[in-house]
């Protein structure tokens, strides 16, 4: 890593009539742009759509000359209120969504995309020729297409997030499990500072001498200096800034929610893809299935991408919704099923027996069997799994939204923190001693391969909303207590910050506020967001 200052490069500005806004009172702006998946509702003056870097060059050196500050907005499917905006402007950058090309460097094949991509288009973008897409370098193209299919590694739940989102939660989701989150598969970063200049980081290239970093911008010279904490990399975490000594330039920026600067290109590195057998697994109740997945991550010769876990409630839940109607494209759960495990397994299309087979006597030990599974192999049924999956965050939110008319300060309330492996168990038994004394009802799914399962409350109203707020807050006490993470993949947001000074105590919050201050001395970008300004 260099020691040498880092240089950031001067955007020209352009004509701020030109850019697209939508402004009015409080009440004409669209509501769709002053919430998230949170159900948070904040407010805002106006909107901006910038469509290239001058355009948000020109955004951001307009507020710090007029005292303004925006909350920067991408596809709005946080569940922290990170894109909220309490007051001030917000900066949606759906017009920046395009794939810019196809690389490759000494470790491998990379796309390079805008912010507002998603994590959906890319998916579709990687099924086509590659010889069709913009190429980085002359040929990639066709070399890809003679090796290829690839894929991008990293899988959070919601498809229809941004890649500049994931990016700055340092997003991860099921397949953490064995390729970990959004920041290992990082290759570069634009990013637009707060007065305007971009700095172009590719990982390895610049980094901190110890905890000091700095970086010279067209009028002034930034002194970075990282809080004396290390980030928690024992357990699945995106809560506060990562750091620790000598680390790269790039991470950073990787995970600090829109704080320090605005995303505007990404590079992502891709890998060859590999068919693989999806499987949702049906257990008689909830013990055998969390034994089943115990015994299921010593073992040395299965080796799945992915461990989601849905308990007996979750299964309910589904049933209830598909009783009145909804979810009509996906089919009911079993009546023998008491719980489930669903696993992604590598296997070729002629080796699906055989993988089968290898799995079968550590079902049988608990309860199931690949003939009481649902096993697909095609992408159509693959895909139809996920939906399975979605469903229940997805019937969640909807359940909240349809509570906020007589509840408006309602928004969702659920876990999002990991433990280490020794204390899962003690976490899970303190989840339901916890909610079942408060008498709430939650259903329990998700990332149960990284000690990361998701227990969601089934609001009815206010007094249920306190209660939850309550145990949430005692989850994450617990949870840093069995040296776990309060957030471990959705980042802080608004709805979160509470829980910071568990981690860092009161100086570690505010050596962050004092980086925050040294990179936007003026709190133009994303106010509220990990810490009070």
């Amino acid at each position: 890593m260099g020691i040498e200052p880092v240089r950031a490069i001067r955007v020209p500005s352009v004509p701020f009539q030109g850019i697209k806004k939508w402004d009015g009172t409080r009440d004409s702006l669209p509501h769709t742009f002053l919430t998230d998946e949170s159900k948070l509702s904040g407010h805002a003056k106006e909107i901006y759509f910038p469509s290239d870097e001058s355009q948000l060059a020109t955004l951001l050196r307009y507020l710090n000359r007029t005292g303004g500050h925006a909350t920067i907005s991408g596809m709005r499917t946080g569940v922290v209120g990170g894109a909220v905006p309490q007051g001030g402007s917000v900066i949606c950058m759906e017009n920046m969504d395009s794939l810019i090309g196809l690389g490759k460097d000494q470790q491998g094949y990379f796309v390079r995309v805008q912010p507002n991509m998603t994590l959906r288009s890319l998916q579709r973008i990687l099924r086509q020729r590659y010889s069709s897409l913009p190429a980085l370098q002359p040929g990639v193209g066709e070399e890809m297409d003679a090796q290829g299919p690839f894929f991008y590694p990293v899988d959070p739940t919601e498809q229809n997030g941004s890649l500049g989102g994931n990016v700055a939660a340092n997003s991860s989701g099921a397949r953490s499990f064995r390729y970990g989150p959004t920041r290992d598969w990082v290759r570069r970063l634009r990013v637009m500072l707060p007065n305007g200049d971009i700095l172009d980081i590719v990982r390895g290239e610049h980094g901190f001498q110890g905890r000091e970093c700095k970086v010279v911008t067209e009028d002034d010279v930034i002194h970075l200096r990282l809080p004396s904490y290390d980030f928690n990399r024992g357990v699945k975490n995106s809560a506060g800034l990562y750091c620790h000594e000598d680390m790269d330039l790039i991470d950073l920026f990787i995970g600090s929610e829109g704080t320090l600067g605005v995303i505007t290109e990404i590079d992502l590195r891709l890998m060859p893809s590999y068919p693989v057998l999806s499987i949702l697994v049906f257990f008689p109740d909830d013990g055998k299935a969390l034994s089943f997945v115990a015994d299921l991550r010593l073992s040395s010769s299965i080796r799945p991408d992915l461990i989601e876990y849905f308990d007996e409630a979750a299964l309910g839940l589904i049933r209830d919704v598909k009783a009145k109607g909804g979810l009509r494209k996906l089919p009911c759960p079993p009546s023998y099923a008491g719980s489930a495990v669903f696993l992604d397994l590598p296997a070729g299309a002629e080796d699906i027996s055989s993988v089968l087979e290898s799995i079968r006597p550590l079902l049988r030990m608990h309860g199931g069997s690949p003939e009481r599974s649902w096993c697909l192999h095609d992408r159509r049924g693959r895909e139809m799994l996920r939906d399975f999956r979605h469903s229940i965050p997805e019937t969640i939110f909807q359940h909240v939204g349809g509570l906020k008319g007589k509840n408006p300060d309602i928004h969702k309330m659920g876990t999002d923190v990991s433990v280490p492996d020794a204390a899962f168990p003690e976490m899970m038994e303190y989840y339901a001693q916890t909610l079942r004394s408060k008498g709430l009802r939650w259903v329990t799914f998700g990332h149960v391969g990284d000690n990361h399962p998701h227990v969601e409350v089934i609001l009815h109203d206010m007094d249920d909303f306190r209660k939850a707020k309550d145990a949430c807050q005692a989850f994450a006490h617990k949870a840093v207590q069995l040296g776990g993470s309060p957030s471990a993949e959705h980042g802080i947001g608004k709805l979160k910050r509470e829980y910071l000074p568990l981690l860092y105590e009161s100086q570690g919050c505010k050596e962050l506020q004092a980086l925050k201050r040294s990179v936007d001395p003026n709190g133009v970008l994303n106010r509220g967001n990990l810490m009070e300004w």
